[in-house]
């Protein structure tokens, strides 16, 4: 009797349940990853914003509460944030980004990054200015 050269079905079931384990394992983490990413994209477009405000001042004397004065874009961040500037005055500005789409599914504690002139970071979410949302 000749035996046959293959995998047995205990065998290859053994296999997909390995590989189910790990993608339990391993997404969930990755998609945490992905979030935490993302609003670190929003944190930089908030920060280069606020530079752009001062060199705006610098010239006008004056805040923006428009994008384009600041050669920006609500979608600057990505498809992640949305980007505006809630005020501005002639002595004071706030640059908010807002999750959307997945992201604002996803991040639950942080659903909005707010930098105003004096630099305080600000946050909403499943709590008010936690400091995860900053990386503090």
């Amino acid at each position: 009797m000749r035996r046959q050269a293959g995998f047995t079905l205990l065998e290859l079931m053994i296999v997909v349940i390995i590989i189910a384990i790990l993608s339990a394992i391993a997404i969930p983490s990755y998609r945490k990853y992905a979030v935490r990413t993302h609003r670190l994209d929003a944190q930089r477009v908030l920060m280069d914003l606020a530079g752009r405000q001062e060199r705006y001042f610098y010239s006008h004397n004056t805040y923006t509460d428009t994008l384009g004065d600041l050669s920006g874009t609500a979608t600057m961040a990505g498809q992640y944030y949305s980007i505006s500037i809630p005020s501005a005055s002639s002595t004071d500005y706030t640059v908010t980004a807002t999750a959307v789409g997945t992201q604002q599914k996803d991040d639950a504690l942080c659903q909005s990054l707010s930098l105003d002139r004096a630099g305080i970071r600000t946050s909403t979410g499943s709590t008010t200015d936690d400091p995860k949302c900053w990386g503090n």
